[in-house]
């Protein structure tokens, strides 16, 4: 391998890295107040709130559901490769 393509190679592992940790580090900050929000406001807990746990809890499952509907539009192209169409019954049994 070339200097300059070794050179390609660390920077985008370490671009990827950088991403990761970023992305990590925002889940975390996010993620933990939310999931604390979500246990003290359900039924039977301490500061149970019916109305505040079903909205918060609504968004995080939305949220929660991105990453598979990209997973979705990515499988498209190779549905269609692998059976011949990318919707439908036999689409559907693919998957």
């Amino acid at each position: 391998m070339s200097e300059p393509m070794m050179w390609l190679l660390v920077r985008g592992v370490w671009e990827t890295l950088a991403m990761t940790f970023v992305s990590g580090f925002f889940g975390f900050v996010i993620g933990l107040p939310v999931g604390v929000l979500l246990y003290v406001t359900r039924p039977g807990q301490i500061i149970a709130n019916a109305k505040l746990y079903r909205t918060v809890s609504a968004i995080v499952n939305i949220f929660r559901s991105i990453p598979f509907i990209i997973l979705l539009v990515w499988m498209i192209p190779f549905t269609r490769v692998i059976v011949g169409t990318s919707i439908g019954c036999r689409q559907r049994l693919f998957r």
